[in-house]
């Protein structure tokens, strides 16, 4: 039956449209034909006698866009819905169904499955509509979303009218096959129909009605205020006085108690549908569902579970996939590591000496509280620093970060927690942080050489003072930086020591936690619980003679393999100056100098590392096994939840392709993490960042430069021609987990995260990926030579971000060809961009990029018979160079081009 039967007035009678389909896996074929309403019970009138269901046709009441070939079933490609079917799967049974729908016509009849199981009644209903709901789905030629029809805003409306059925109601490309049933249930199958009112779906409410701004409700709720009908897969429920979460259910279970209201009675009911789709249906909350994609493989299901069974049973676990909403785990891990870190006493155990305390490393992944450790140290009471000292000290910490942009959001996120605890911190500015912080300018300075930063340049900085504050005078910003440049910060004066005299403990007393300060007094109030700075700042500290008391906890917080590594590859070696450099494997370095490494001005000292990096704790263990520093490591790199996550494989992600990803997240104001693209975060610096969780994120990771794998190899004495490839694997894994931890994982906040990979890579970093992400749509994007335009390897279960990333990348050409459009991107993303060298990096970047795809050159004339698509790309690189290039630069900035280009 491959018809289209089309829902409009025929001779007057309302007539409606049926889509049929061979499988389920068929796209839409065959003519259009009007049936009425008697037409379509006609249609239904029998069950179709079959061994297997997949014997039986399609159909839903979907009506596609008609096309000379076949149209693929997406909903990109639907016009209308003018039947709308409702799959009920035991969720409720047929007397009820009749009861509850009396007031409307419709059809039901039961579906293969029914009564399979005894007890379990399975049927659908078809509702014919007033008239036909829009659920257009238009992007516009770069796969932006340009506008949809009114069903995606009936969602709540939907299952508030169909409560208890499979959620498959909110797609209207899903289909249903046509009454079947197999021999032996014949006597068992029902068709019937009911008389009643048309259902006219513009009485609904749409789903705006169902925000709220003050999240008073306990129901789930999104950033805009509408409710959240995503389950997540620890979402726990009562069943009278056993405790079960949502990933664990394969079957039906009732008398579930709602988690989002006071429900004392457990009358709702949770289940997993055919379709693998997970629904919590509440009579007060509404329904609840987690789609199959959505769901971690934490659990598989080993055997059927029977009517009584209990529901975990049959079930096994993989204990190394961590819930993002349990954090039990991690808790207990982080109370254990705190334990260990104040129970140490530095006292080598054979001579009796005080030698030094151990380092350690919390080894966790991102967003799981490492950080939050830090505030428990200085709040945890006062207890004795060593044994043989009658003195009693709080635990204070010197928490170190990699910029000074994090160091602020760190205080100001601290400075709250602590001041409830009668608490307060301060930061340690160095003079570059001190402008920043009084003038919101950076103060500007010449190409660093090397480990040699580069000197202040007062004039230019000055003038960019001045254009950020144009009221303030010359004189006074040149007072001012004189002022902040003889008032450097130093640890000596900052980190006053919180000592204790002892009031009624007696001395002998061990090692105690004590959160009741009374009893002990005081030395001095004005001491902070914390010090915030940066690595730069400690690695000052030894060559400014400055010290830290030997109470406070060193904290550096999540540095990345490159602030541990002392060499950099340098072409700047003389004669006079080699002294400063090493050649190690034929390779040039320059060396850090000794006072400058990171940690090494604490060899007695609590020195607490964190990371989510597998590099970096084997570079903190190389670096403190060559001072001969104890080191102790807690936790480990486990699988977690939570999150939407997607990694696609693409070419894109090439230096000489991946500018154009900039335009992508301009058009959709995404936020990107990208090296080398100017973007505002980056992989160092994303490092620390909690405020990006309700962001959606496009992260590109690209294969590192073999340079930076062997750098780290020769810092580390690894054998690169050995070992270089699994480094730089490592290297592309800890850069991709740290950038999804952003939003996903313990930071989810069902923003969604799009991944982009370098084919030759995606397999090795899927097998090895940190998250549970969505294995369905994560594959290779790029469309081949023998795909159509309008084939994918997306499902259409793929996220939004991820098709339009897709679209994008495959339909550039045409992106590139409308020269309105890709100009106003460009001019955004050139905007953002406030340095002059990296604007320039880029836009050679971005004018290699469209030349590459393109295939047309900036400094090559055209030729005879250049086509019109070709006359636009080259006007768009003579627009680029013309007008954003100096006419002095523009010479080399044409050679850096072809050098890029090769």
């Amino acid at each position: 039956m491959n018809a289209l039967i089309t829902q409009r007035m025929r001779g007057g009678f309302l007539t409606y449209k049926i889509s049929c389909f061979d499988s389920v896996y068929s796209e839409v074929t065959g003519e259009s034909v009007d049936l009425s309403w008697e037409e379509v019970t006609e249609l239904f009138s029998v069950h179709a006698i079959a061994d297997s269901k997949e014997d039986i046709k399609l159909f839903n009441g979907t009506q596609f866009i008609e096309s000379d070939t076949a149209t693929p079933r997406r909903k990109t490609n639907v016009k209308e819905v003018s039947l709308l079917v409702v799959d009920y799967d035991g969720t409720m049974s047929i007397a009820e169904a009749k009861q509850r729908f009396k007031p409307y016509t419709y059809l039901g009849y039961t579906s293969f499955s029914h009564r399979q199981q005894d007890g379990v009644e399975k049927f659908r209903l078809v509702f014919p509509l007033s008239c036909p709901i829009p659920a257009h789905w238009a992007l516009d030629e770069y796969g932006l979303v340009k506008s949809h029809g009114e069903y995606y805003k009936l969602t709540e409306a939907l299952m508030k009218f169909a409560p208890g059925c499979d959620p498959v109601l909110l797609k209207p490309t899903q289909p249903y096959y046509f009454p079947s049933c197999p021999s032996e249930r014949q006597s068992l199958a029902e068709i019937w129909t009911n008389d009643g009112a048309v259902l006219d779906w513009k009485k609904w409410e749409k789903d705006d009605i169902y925000a709220t701004k003050d999240f008073s409700s306990a129901i789930p709720r999104k950033t805009n205020g509408l409710p959240n009908r995503q389950l997540a897969p620890g979402t726990e429920f009562h069943v009278g006085r056993t405790l079960i979460t949502a990933r664990d259910i394969k079957g039906r279970v009732a008398g579930v108690s709602c988690p989002f209201h006071t429900d004392r009675k457990g009358s709702e009911f949770i289940v997993r549908y055919p379709s693998g789709t997970i629904c919590f249906h509440c009579k007060r909350c509404g329904t609840f569902s987690m789609h199959e994609d959505q769901q971690p493989s934490i659990a598989k299901i080993s055997a059927p579970l029977e009517a009584d069974a209990n529901p975990l049973d049959a079930f096994t676990f993989d204990d190394e996939c961590w819930d993002h909403e349990d954090r039990v785990k991690v808790s207990s891990l982080l109370e254990k590591a705190k334990q260990k870190i104040l129970s140490d006493r530095g006292i080598n155990k054979k001579t009796g000496r005080f030698e030094g305390f151990s380092s350690h490393v919390l080894y966790l992944p991102e967003g799981s509280g490492k950080s939050q450790l830090a505030r428990e140290f200085v709040t945890g009471g006062f207890h004795k620093l060593l044994p043989y000292r009658d003195e009693y000290f709080r635990p204070q910490v010197v928490f170190a970060c990699k910029s000074w942009k994090q160091v602020f959001e760190q205080h100001a996120s601290f400075s709250k927690q602590l001041q409830a605890e009668g608490l307060h911190c301060r930061i340690a500015l160095s003079l570059d942080a001190a402008v920043l912080q009084r003038f919101q300018t950076k103060l500007k300075r010449s190409a660093p050489r090397d480990y040699k930063v580069g000197e202040i340049d007062y004039p230019e900085s000055i003038r960019a003072i001045r254009q950020n504050h144009p009221n303030l005078e010359e004189d006074f910003i040149k007072l001012t930086l004189d002022f902040l440049a003889k008032d450097p910060a130093r640890f000596e004066d900052l980190a006053i020591p919180a000592i204790a005299h002892k009031s009624i403990q007696d001395s002998d007393q061990p090692f105690k936690l004590d959160k009741s300060p009374p009893k002990f007094v005081v030395a001095d109030e004005t001491a902070p619980a914390m010090i915030f700075t940066t690595f730069a700042q400690l690695r000052l500290l030894k060559v400014r003679r400055d010290c830290i008391p030997l109470n406070w906890i060193i904290w550096i917080d999540d540095p990345d393999s490159e602030e541990l590594m002392d060499i950099k590859p340098s072409k700047n070696m003389t004669e006079t100056n080699k002294g400063k450099f090493r050649v190690i494997n034929d390779t040039t370095y320059a060396v850090r100098p000794e006072k400058q490494v990171l940690g090494l001005g604490f060899p007695t000292h609590r020195v607490i590392y964190t990371t989510t990096e597998k590099l970096t704790v084997e570079a903190i263990c190389y670096k403190l096994r060559s001072q001969n520093k104890p080191c102790v490591v807690h936790g480990e790199r486990v699988k977690v939840t939570g999150g939407k996550i997607t990694i696609l494989g693409t070419k894109a992600v090439q230096k000489k392709r991946d500018a154009i990803l900039p335009l992508f997240t301009a058009r959709r104001n995404l936020v990107l993490i990208a090296d080398g693209l100017a973007a505002e975060y980056n992989h160092s610096n994303n490092k620390g960042v909690n405020s990006l969780r309700n962001n959606d994120l496009l992260i590109e990771v690209s294969i590192p430069h073999p340079a930076t794998v062997k750098t780290f190899c020769d810092a580390f004495s690894i054998d690169f021609k050995k070992q270089g490839k699994e480094v730089g694997r490592t290297l592309m894994l800890d850069r991709m987990h740290q950038a999804i931890g952003r939003n996903s994982g313990y930071r989810t906040a069902n923003a969604e995260c799009v991944v982009l990979v370098d084919p030759n890579m995606h397999k090795h970093l899927l097998e090895n990926c940190g998250y549970t992400f969505d294995t369905i749509n994560s594959v290779i994007i790029d469309r081949t030579n023998k795909m159509t335009r309008r084939e994918s390897r997306l499902s259409s279960n793929a996220s939004e971000l991820a098709s339009e990333v897709m679209k994008f990348i495959n339909g550039f050409l045409q992106y590139a060809n409308d020269l309105r459009v890709i100009k106003a991107d460009i001019n955004k993303v050139l905007k953002a961009i406030d340095d002059d060298k990296k604007r320039t990096d880029y836009l050679i970047r971005l004018m290699v990029a469209i030349s590459d795809q393109c295939k047309v050159w900036a400094d090559v004339p055209p030729g005879a018979n250049e086509s019109r698509s070709e006359q636009q790309y080259r006007k768009l690189l003579q627009w680029l160079v013309t007008t954003f290039i100096n006419p002095d630069d523009q010479q080399q900035v044409l050679e850096r081009y072809r050098a890029d280009l090769g």
